[in-house]
This record gives C-alpha cells, sequence and structure tokens, in this order.
C-alpha cells in the first residue's frame, strides 16, 4: 500500500514527456500569434499614417485659402497651421531619429535616389534653387533659396510633399511650367505637378494633352516607409501611400517611376 505522501508527489509531478509536449504546444502557439501581431502592428501604423497625411492636407488647404499659394514645404506649416510635429513623421519610418533620412528610405534605387531635394529635413539639398513667391513664407517677388523657406525648428520630415516649391530635378524640357506659373525662372515641383499632370498643359500657350491629365488624382503627399523594397526589379511589389490633391482620396500605389498614374482603380 502506498504512502499518501507518495500519491501526492507522484499525482503533482509531470513527466519529461508532458514537459516537452506543453514546450512543444506553446511554441506552436507563439509562431502562430507572433505573425499575427506583427501584422496587426504593421496594419495600425498604416491607419495611423493615413489618418497623419490627411491631417497634413486639410493644413495644406487651409495655408492655401490664406495665402492664394501653396505652402512651400510641409515643415512651415509648423506651428501655425500644424499644432504637432510627430504629425510630419510616419509611425512606419525606421531612420533614427525619425525623418533624418526624408521622404524616402536611404537605399531605394533610381529614379527615388534623385529626388533628395524634396527632402524636408535640416539636410535639405535645395539650396540653390529659387523661389520668387506671394504668400506668408515670402511677402514679395524677391528670389530666395528654396531652402531658406523651411522652417529649420522641424528637423526631419517622413513625407513626400510633391508640391513643394524646390526646383524639379528629373524635369529636363521646356521651361513652360514655370512660364504659367511664378514665371522665376525656375520650374519648380508645384508647377510641374499643376500645370503638366493635373491640367495637362503641353506648352506655354495651354495646348493639352488628354492622355496625360490627371486631374485631382495627382498625388499632393505621398509615404514611401510601408514597404521598402531596395531590389529594382521588384518595385512593383513596393507600397506607397498616396494623398490625392483633388479627389482628396487616399490610394495604394507601388513605387514604380508612373506607379501612381497606373492605380486609377483605387479612386
Amino acid at each position: 500500500m502506498r504512502s499518501g505522501s507518495e500519491s501526492i508527489q507522484q499525482d503533482g509531478g509531470f513527466t519529461l514527456t508532458e514537459l516537452l509536449v506543453v514546450i512543444g504546444i506553446m511554441g506552436v502557439l507563439m509562431g502562430l500569434i507572433f505573425p499575427v501581431l506583427g501584422r496587426a502592428r504593421k496594419s495600425a501604423r498604416e491607419a495611423n499614417c493615413k489618418v497623419q497625411i490627411k491631417q497634413l492636407a486639410i493644413e495644406v488647404k487651409r495655408y492655401e485659402n490664406d495665402w492664394r499659394v501653396h505652402p512651400p514645404w510641409l515643415s512651415t506649416l509648423y506651428p501655425n497651421y500644424l499644432s504637432e510635429r510627430r504629425l510630419l513623421l510616419c509611425p512606419s519610418d525606421y531612420s533614427r531619429p525619425k525623418g533624418s533620412q526624408g521622404a524616402r528610405p536611404d537605399g531605394l534605387p533610381p529614379p527615388f535616389d534623385q529626388f533628395a531635394e524634396l527632402d524636408d529635413n535640416k539636410d535639405n539639398s535645395a539650396d540653390e534653387s529659387v523661389y520668387a513667391g506671394l504668400g506668408r513664407m515670402s511677402p514679395s517677388s524677391e528670389a530666395v533659396s528654396a531652402n531658406s523657406l523651411r522652417n529649420p525648428d522641424i528637423e526631419g520630415c517622413s513625407y513626400s510633399y510633391e508640391f513643394a516649391c524646390p526646383k524639379c530635378s528629373y524635369w529636363g524640357g521646356d521651361p513652360y511650367p514655370d512660364a504659367l506659373g511664378n514665371a522665376d525662372g525656375v520650374v519648380s515641383w508645384r508647377e510641374v505637378k499643376i500645370y503638366v499632370e493635373q491640367d495637362g498643359y503641353t506648352n506655354a500657350q495651354k495646348a493639352r494633352d488628354k492622355d496625360a491629365t490627371y486631374g485631382g488624382r495627382v498625388p499632393l503627399i505621398r509615404c514611401f516607409w510601408h514597404s521598402p523594397c531596395f531590389d529594382p526589379n521588384r518595385l512593383h511589389r513596393t507600397r506607397v501611400i498616396n494623398y490625392a490633391v483633388g479627389d482628396h482620396n487616399i490610394y495604394i500605389s507601388d513605387a514604380t517611376k508612373d506607379g501612381w498614374k497606373d492605380n486609377t482603380k483605387n479612386f
């Protein structure tokens, strides 16, 4: 006959096999849960980014209504239009400090490595661009450097603001967008976006190419931080968040040069 102490000891213990089974089950559960949690965090960051982009777009419109011109940079919205600096930093921006790499992650292949003039951070490269603009940041028609119109209190920004004031580095054709714009001698990003892509003008006489007119679907603000891909053969599988300037919609495109043009079905 077994004593009471022996019975308790045997009933309360675990065999090695039982422990291994429990550990195996826990491993399987963790393997199932962790990817789900990772996807949930990724989705949450993307949702927060979309909210921030919408808020930035609202403040851009407020600035435009007040001064009859787009703001030269997103950073110039702070603090009179934008009260929180964090709205300029995408939750998925992994640079340290956030915003230090600008609008696109370092290492993206061409053509995205050539648009550093749009980086709204303290290392902005648009010093030689000039902007003779009217509005709050430049009350006269005096030419100034595009970089000087940044807000120096903002050290970094994660977003690509496509209607910014610096010279458009990829534009190599006729200077007619500037003639239709402020005629300051610089074909700026905003002039290319407004007169070429949004309105479809092909010359200073305002002839239009209907096939090259994208109207209100032109991106105002873009975020490249949600699925960066450094393989030029896989850019079509990347994920870029865009805010449409006229349609006021958020849509997803890839990171190829004209990817946003190929995703009109998202509107």
